[in-house]
Parts: C-alpha cells; sequence; structure tokens
C-alpha cells in the first residue's frame, strides 16, 4: 500500500512522495561510512539517466508522484552527471510534473549546476559536512572546503533549493572545543536544517577495525544491532563508543 510510505516533513515538497536509487555505493570511502566496507558499497555504480527517468515516469502515471526523494549517498555525482540527468528529465517534461530532491557533495557543484538542478525541479539538497574540524576530518578520510560549501549553500538557497547540513559529534579526538567548532560552522551556513548525529562506528567499517582492535569498542554482543544508532542519545541505549 503505497500511501502507508512517506518521508520527514522537512524533506517533503509535494504529496505523494516517492524513494527512489538511482545509485550504489560512493567513491570516496570516509572511514566512518557504511558506504566504505571493503569490496562491498565501496564500488560505486550508477544507473543510466534513461532508466532513472523511466522509473521516475513509472511512478508518475501508476501512483500519481508529485515528488521523488533520491536516497542514493551522492546523487548526482558531479556537474556532468548532473546535467546529463537534468536534459533526460527535461527532454520528456519530467521537470514539469515532479519535484526531487537528494544528497550530493557540495565540491562537486558549482553555480552553474546548481542554477540547472533548481531549473529542473530540484527542491532540496542535503550536504554530509560532518564536522568543523579539518584535523578531525583528515583523520577519517574525509575532504572538505568550508569556502566552497558556503558558496554552493548560498548559491543553492538564491535558487530557491531547501538546505540540509548533516553534522557529527564524537570522532575520534573529539574535544569540547572541536565541538564548538562544528556547531559554529553549521551556526554560519546559510542553510535551512542541520542534523546532529553520533558518530557510530559500524561494523566493517575502517574506523570501526581501528578502534576495535583499540579496544574502544564496549562490550555488546554483534548482533545488539539496536546500540548502532546514532540517536542513542535520546534513547535508553549506551552507544557503543564514546571518545576520550
Amino acid at each position: 500500500p503505497m500511501h502507508l510510505y512517506g518521508s520527514p516533513s522537512y524533506t517533503k515538497f509535494a504529496t505523494p512522495v516517492f524513494q527512489m536509487i538511482a545509485s550504489r555505493g560512493c567513491p570516496y570511502g570516509c572511514a566512518y561510512c557504511i558506504n566504505a566496507v571493503k569490496d562491498v558499497s565501496i564500488k560505486y555504480r550508477k544507473r543510466s539517466v534513461s532508466l532513472v527517468a523511466d522509473e521516475m515516469e513509472y511512478l508518475i502515471e501508476k501512483y500519481s508522484a508529485r515528488q521523488i526523494q533520491f536516497w542514493d549517498p551522492i546523487f548526482p555525482l558531479g556537474g556532468k552527471h548532473a546535467q546529463e540527468f537534468c536534459r533526460e528529465i527535461g527532454k520528456r517534461n519530467i521537470h514539469k510534473k515532479i519535484v526531487w530532491n537528494s544528497t550530493t557533495y557540495s565540491e562537486l557543484l558549482d553555480e552553474e549546476t546548481v542554477a540547472m538542478l533548481a531549473e529542473h525541479s530540484c527542491k532540496g539538497l542535503g550536504f554530509g559536512v560532518e564536522s568543523g574540524s579539518l584535523e578531525l576530518l583528515k583523520s577519517v578520510n574525509k575532504k572538505a572546503n568550508y569556502d566552497h560549501l558556503r558558496k554552493i549553500c548560498a548559491v543553492a538557497r538564491k535558487n530557491g533549493i531547501v538546505v540540509a547540513g548533516s553534522f557529527i559529534l564524537g570522532f575520534p579526538g573529539e574535544t569540547e572545543k572541536t565541538a564548538k567548532m562544528t556547531i559554529d560552522l553549521a551556526k554560519s551556513l546559510d542553510i535551512h536544517y542541520a542534523q546532529f548525529s553520533l558518530m557510530i562506528p559500524y561494523p566493517g567499517t575502517p574506523l570501526y577495525d581501528q578502534l576495535s582492535a583499540a579496544g574502544k569498542i564496549f562490550d555488546s554482543e554483534e548482533e545488539d544491532f539496536i546500540r548502532y544508532n546514532q540517536s542513542v542519545g535520546i534513547t535508553e541505549n549506551q552507544p557503543v563508543y564514546i571518545p576520550n
């Protein structure tokens, strides 16, 4: 019963909204991310834009979809991919029937690409900012350019796109100072929403292996995945890792 499925209110721009996946994995391999699991998710592969557009048309025609939310780690992957996707849905006039939103990597975008996304019915973009400390990000193999991030957030907002940033507290080496740097960065960005989560070392990721080898993972049954929840701070469950 498709009418029972929805989306969080801050990512909902039209009703009904449906979810799609246009790609798998991520080519960047940040040490804390589930997409860095060895030999699995890091193998990035994407569907052709024509097949993605086919599915969008199917959801419009069969279920009267008004919005598509892409759940890919990164979609679109860069300006060339974004422009190819926009041309395809523009050719079919899909952008006149539906709106869509996604998460992507701010460093992959420029002003021209953002404007093209907005012109082709993109209503929301999410960026994984994670931390306000470049030192912490470097330690987990996450690249960042705060100046470019600020520019893209402002450009997206100027083009009528709702911008969300996700942030993580609790990386190894986190201190009160670096946590405040993250909060200050979130407040300085021209975004609509900031989502804060605890750093969770997921089994299979390089960061989990590193912390487990160092004896930093709290004893628990491996199957007790309820503790591997980034919202443990507001539940009765204790996190599996707390930085020194």
